[in-house]
């Protein structure tokens, strides 16, 4: 991983208010084990709160250090595009945490930046993380907090107050968020003194930290499997599968690996345009943000969306970034039009939404990509059946 990635690539904005819930999801079936994490998209662990379409939860187990006083998180966010454990605040209601020390005195704070121009902003503590039934982790998350201490100038609006998640796993496919060291004047790290903020250069070790990657046996990669969704569901649940290759659960089966570069990203080309640099996979998006090769309409009333008068049909090829490893894999996919997706009265999971491309990104491989995939991601640095990491295979 080179230094220079100091921001998440989640893409968290162009959001549509959640339609109609619904006790009855699709059907879905992974091999069960310790190593399962279960995820739903809008379903049983989305809290039943202000949800959105295409939003992926997760449930989370906190205990404070060497303790007992833990607390299970529903409804926070699975997002393969970011790095490490962000809990709001408010959602902390039993667990009290120890605050990380800054090197040079003071505690440590973070601001993360979003591709969709948002932010978060808190203080770095350190907790016992439980995924799925595997051994805890000792880690360094953020506590969502836009209280703590003295914002930053360079930490926009943070975000003050939950509003359809809890919280963020990032699970993406580096061990630790901001690079090796996170040089002061990317301004993601801070020591608060009580009266003074200071931008730090902070060691791998003591940086938010991706739980998964820290594991003691599934710690090379992990699978995200979501079931095939046609035109639109209230709900899915599937599986997020810690490891690649490393128990009788999570052996590749029919996939090919291409490998990422060192912001974690690919280039895609869609037949008709140009090749797209800077692509990426991140369950965090919750649509599919693209320039396509011919104008499509934007909806009038959500231009973040796109809304053609008939759904319009893409295939794609994703192939390593320049001076990278690794075969060329196809991806088709429809794009719908958006409004006449979401009046659906009970749906809240669409396979064809989209918009345009986000500011300075490539590809967005949203949500919409991982529905009905097995999708691999393998972790910078950690060997598995398709290579070390960085890498995605499906």
């Amino acid at each position: 991983m080179t230094s220079g990635r100091v921001a998440a690539l989640t893409a968290l904005a162009a959001l549509a208010a959640a339609c109609g819930g619904s006790s009855h999801p699709a059907a879905f079936h992974v091999a069960p084990g310790d190593n399962v994490l279960a995820v739903s998209v809008n379903g049983i662990h989305c809290g039943g709160g202000s949800s959105y379409v295409n939003e992926p939860c997760v449930s989370v187990t906190i205990c404070a250090p060497g303790t007992a006083t833990c607390q299970t998180i529903d409804d926070v966010l699975l997002d393969t595009g970011s790095i490490g454990l962000r809990i709001f605040k408010q959602a902390l209601t039993t667990v009290s945490l120890p605050s990380a020390p800054a090197p040079g005195g003071g505690n440590l704070a973070e601001c993360i930046q979003y591709a969709d121009g948002t932010a978060d902003w808190g203080p770095v503590e350190v907790a016992e993380v439980t995924l799925a039934n595997e051994p805890p982790v000792q880690v360094p998350i953020q506590v969502i907090d836009a209280t703590f201490g003295a914002v930053p100038s360079t930490c926009p609006s943070p975000e003050t107050a939950p509003t359809s998640f809890s919280g963020i796993l990032g699970l993406g496919v580096f061990v630790e968020d901001c690079g090796a060291p996170c040089p002061a004047d990317a301004n993601v790290y801070f020591a608060w003194d009580g009266t003074s903020l200071t931008s730090q250069t902070l060691d791998a070790s003591l940086q938010v930290q991706n739980p998964a990657a820290l594991l003691p046996v599934d710690n090379n990669g992990f699978i995200v499997q979501l079931p095939a969704v046609s035109g639109g569901a209230p709900a899915v649940e599937g599986a997020v599968v810690l490891g690649i290759g490393t128990r009788p659960n999570n052996h590749p089966v029919s996939a090919s690996a291409l490998a990422l570069d060192g912001f974690g990203e690919f280039s895609t080309t869609l037949a008709g345009g140009s090749t797209i640099a800077g692509s990426f996979v991140d369950t965090g998006s919750n649509g599919l943000f693209f320039a396509p090769p011919a104008a499509v309409a934007a909806c009038s009333d959500n231009p973040d969306w796109f809304c053609p008068p008939a759904t319009l049909a893409y295939s794609a090829t994703n192939v390593p970034s320049p001076g990278f490893p690794g075969n060329h894999l196809g991806a088709s996919f429809q794009i719908g039009n958006f409004d006449a997706l979401v009046a659906q009265p009970s749906n809240a999971v669409f396979p064809q939404i989209g918009g345009g491309a986000l500011p300075s990104a490539g590809f967005d491989w949203g949500v919409p990509f991982f529905l009905g995939r097995t999708v691999y991601l393998g972790i910078d640095g950690r060997p598995s059946i398709f290579g070390n990491g960085p890498l995605l295979a499906y």
